[in-house]
């Protein structure tokens, strides 16, 4: 509408599948909407990952998101850590359905290992992850922190799992990569071009808890390709203004 108005170009940055991951209908069909018009005069299309691109069918330039090293070597420990008992297993995001954190509480429910699960962020399913957590008599080992900055958590944590159903490429593993991390994900969206050690079946609550188990022990960590830098992706972005 703006570019109606104004005359001026945009350009769309394409961080998810949009209308195609699980949500509840009126929430797909709207995003379906606002995807149609968006796209259809968008000066430039940029994608975080090739298989976005390809899911949607849509053409476009490929950026991968990048990350700064800078923003977490200056970080403090968040003062809630302080209390939480264990080596600390982690999840930092959005509390939606597509996250999939009601199969991390499942999973983490099936180990025993001297460990606690720490849920950073906030969202919609908040309520009935909590519930979840009294179901399983969880209370003294899952800790929801709300929303924190993940530099103030990220260094201190021993394993980061990110038990997505759909994602495109996540900041937050590139940022448990260069924190030196294990990460357990699963395998959606581009995730396998950056975890090789520990990804597991979307949704698949046994093959996630032996594999964070695993994780726990192993702690094989992963490398960062060089074009993840976030100097690499302000480059590549500015060269579609010049």
């Amino acid at each position: 509408l703006l570019n109606k108005i104004t005359g001026k170009p945009y350009i769309l940055h394409i961080h998810s599948r949009g209308h195609l991951e699980p949500a509840s209908l009126i929430r797909r069909y709207g995003l379906k909407l606002m995807e149609f018009f968006a796209y259809r005069n968008a000066k430039q299309v940029i994608f975080v990952s090739s298989r976005i691109s390809k899911e949607l069918n849509k053409p476009g330039m490929i950026i991968p998101v990048g990350i700064d090293i800078a923003k977490f070597k200056s970080s403090s420990k968040d003062p809630s850590l302080a209390s939480i008992p264990g080596k600390k297993i982690c999840f930092i995001g959005r509390l939606i359905k597509v996250k999939g954190v009601n199969h991390l509480i499942h999973a983490f429910s099936k180990l025993d290992e001297d460990a606690s699960l720490v849920i950073v962020g906030d969202g919609d399913e908040k309520e009935n992850l909590i519930d979840l957590v009294k179901n399983y008599n969880l209370e003294n080992k899952v800790f929801f922190l709300g929303y924190k900055p993940s530099a103030n958590i990220m260094p201190y944590i021993d394993l980061f799992v990110l038990p997505s159903l759909s994602e495109g490429l996540p900041h937050t593993i590139l940022e448990a990569i260069i924190c030196k991390k294990p990460v357990v994900a699963s395998d959606v969206g581009d995730i396998n071009k950056l975890v090789n050690h520990y990804l597991v079946q979307a949704g698949d609550v046994n093959h996630l808890s032996l594999t964070i188990k695993a994780a726990l022990n192993e702690k094989k960590l992963e490398k960062l390709p060089k074009e993840y830098s976030i100097d690499n992706t302000i480059y590549n972005i500015r060269q579609i203004f010049i």
